[in-house]
């Protein structure tokens, strides 16, 4: 499975009848990513 780009998150409109699913996806993925450049920059994110 392919997962979105962050550009393409951004452009994207979940409005699709596998919206549910894929909001999961993409929180898990944008999780997985948070947790990933924390470890690589060995300091916690800064909120937005």
């Amino acid at each position: 499975m392919e997962l979105p780009s962050p550009l393409s998150l951004s452009t994207l409109q979940p409005a699709q009848p596998y919206s549910k699913s894929w909001q999961i996806e993409v929180d898990a993925w944008q999780s997985a990513v948070q947790t990933a450049r924390e470890r690589l920059m060995a300091t916690p994110l800064t909120p937005r």
